[in-house]
């Protein structure tokens, strides 16, 4: 891998979602741009929304073919690529890996692939066996020709070089951490959203998909008194859940904001009790998950209710920021909130977020491997 001569460079980070509500790419993007480096973007949008901030997004839709959709995906990638040259390619998934693989091979310049999920084992693909082998045969075909492959969690690298044989040098450790802060300006949800001043205020950050806890969060809810639930975001679940809050009759407890302009995230975090990622046992990449509102609770200085899966209950048992539960036992959920909404309890476990985020922040992270980048 080498850069040409000079201080900045061409980079390119092509991604299949709106970079704008990506915390991922969005900080990479900043970091890569205080660096020096002029940074070019291939960004997608296919949920009805703004467009949420400066990166340009090609409007997708998914209410026709899926043919159609991932064909005007490829033209624009390939496109752009034609017409532009880079001194890196970033690749921020499997979909855009072939394209950004082969144009960085043509023209002999690196391409970093970032495996933010383990992409072959999606929870997602778990019902459609032909994608799931698509995936599979196109991160076997191109992951052993990138110069690095950038990870969530050393345990993802671990399930990449088990399966590709892949020596360690090539992996770059890159959490998804938010920026430091210092103090968060805290939103009153309870007088937002009509919420007893005595409440306990769980909260839920990120898409709405299935295998992301929401439905057992629901249930805990009917078992528990004067415990509300925040469901900030948006996704292919929604219309299900919001159904499923009507018929539970817990439309006054449940309230789905969507999605929410990143720079206010953290505002709405820090005004709740409690903040939620039960992520289900339901697929290889799920079992592996250590998502970024993990490090956005313990940033806003709140309580995690994580799942007991192995990256996540490191985070909790090395920074003392929360509980664990088996999503799958609905009381080992409710006994870990009840003990989670005790205020002593709360206040150890905002002092200890505090010095965690002092580690756990995005600008330490990225100063670990930046030269990476240089």
């Amino acid at each position: 891998m080498s850069f040409e001569n000079g201080n900045g460079k061409r980079v390119l980070i092509s991604f299949l979602g709106n970079i704008n509500y990506d915390t991922r790419a969005r900080n990479l993007l900043g970091s890569l741009r205080t660096m020096g480096h002029e940074v070019d973007t291939v960004s997608f949008d296919w949920y009805d929304r703004p467009q949420g901030g400066p990166v340009a997004v090609v409007k997708l839709s998914k209410a026709g073919s899926s043919l159609f959709f991932y064909a005007k995906f490829a033209l624009t990638v390939i496109l752009k690529l034609i017409f532009n040259k880079y001194d890196l390619y970033i690749a921020s998934d499997i979909y855009n890996l072939p394209f950004l693989s082969f144009f960085a091979k043509f023209r002999s310049k690196p391409v970093f692939y970032d495996s933010r999920e383990l992409f072959k084992y999606l929870a997602g693909l778990k019902d459609k066996a032909t994608v799931q082998k698509l995936l599979a045969a196109i991160e076997n075909s191109y992951i052993s020709d990138c110069d690095k492959i950038i990870v969530t969690g050393m345990m993802d690298a671990e399930v990449l070089t088990e399966d590709y044989n892949l020596p360690a040098r090539k992996f770059i450790l890159l959490r998804n951490l938010p920026h430091k802060t210092v103090t968060i300006p805290w939103l009153d949800i309870r007088k937002k959203f009509g919420f007893s001043a005595e409440s306990i205020i769980l909260i839920y950050q990120g898409v709405i998909l299935k295998g992301r806890g929401l439905p057992v969060l629901i249930e805990a809810l009917k078992r528990m008194e004067n415990v509300c639930l925040v469901i900030m975001g948006d996704g292919d679940l929604r219309g299900e859940l919001e159904n499923l809050v009507e018929t539970e009759g817990l439309q006054e407890r449940v309230v789905f904001t969507g999605t929410i302009p990143q720079e206010y995230i953290l505002e709405y975090t820090a005004g709740a009790d409690i903040g939620c990622t039960l992520i289900e046992n339901i697929s290889k990449s799920y079992f592996y998950a250590l998502p970024n509102k993990m490090f956005e609770y313990i940033a806003a200085g709140i309580p995690v209710l994580a799942s007991n899966l192995p990256q996540m209950m490191q985070i909790i048992d090395n920074y003392g920021v929360g509980k664990y539960a088996d999503p799958e036992d609905i009381e080992a959920v409710v006994s870990a909130i009840n003990e989670l909404a005790d205020p002593v309890k709360r206040a150890d476990i905002a002092e200890n977020a505090r010095n965690a985020h002092e580690v756990l922040n995005w600008e330490a992270e990225f100063e670990a491997v930046k030269h990476h980048f240089s």
